[in-house]
């Protein structure tokens, strides 16, 4: 499901989603939804302001509780609001190492992305975009996680930032 307020984009996107009954001739794909998909999507959609503000809420508790802390925060910038699909802070050192400690105290965290393109073309031009990966620190913001459960990531992640 997509979203969009821009015709232009919806439109690319309506075209490149069914292959079929074309002239001209541009790599698409089969991407139509099935009923139960769309039904699904709406039912989440519904839910959509909710979860917002949850992870809202959950990003201004860990934003407090790690102020003083030796990560660097997300930021917020005036003309926009973040909606923290991920709530990522920047570490001092090797990310694996602050992942494996998380992990053995029951945080699962990890890196924002997996790798970055470049890795997987077999390209080494952008130093910049290693340097950041190898610092950032994606810990858990999903709206389900309960308050207690935010207050264990920040005492997990306060614990292991002294190490």
């Amino acid at each position: 499901m997509l979203l969009s307020n821009s015709e232009d984009l919806l439109e690319k996107i309506r075209d490149l989603s069914d292959y079929d009954k074309k002239r001209d001739y541009k790599l698409r794909y089969n991407y139509k939804m099935t009923d139960l998909q769309a039904a699904l999507g709406i039912n989440q959609l519904n839910e959509l302001p909710q979860f917002l503000k949850r992870r809202i809420e959950i990003a201004c508790q860990y934003s407090r509780a790690l102020k003083e802390s030796p990560v660097i925060l997300p930021t917020e910038h005036p003309d926009s609001t973040h909606i923290y699909y991920r709530y990522v802070v920047k570490v001092a050192g090797d990310v694996n190492n602050y992942i494996e400690l998380l992990q053995k105290e029951g945080i699962c965290c990890d890196r924002p992305v997996y790798r970055p393109l470049h890795h997987y073309l077999g390209l080494d031009i952008c130093r910049e975009t290693d340097r950041v990966w190898n610092t950032a620190l994606s810990i858990p913001i999903y709206p389900s996680l309960s308050d207690g459960d935010v207050e264990r990531v920040i005492q997990a992640l306060k614990k292991v930032l002294k190490n």
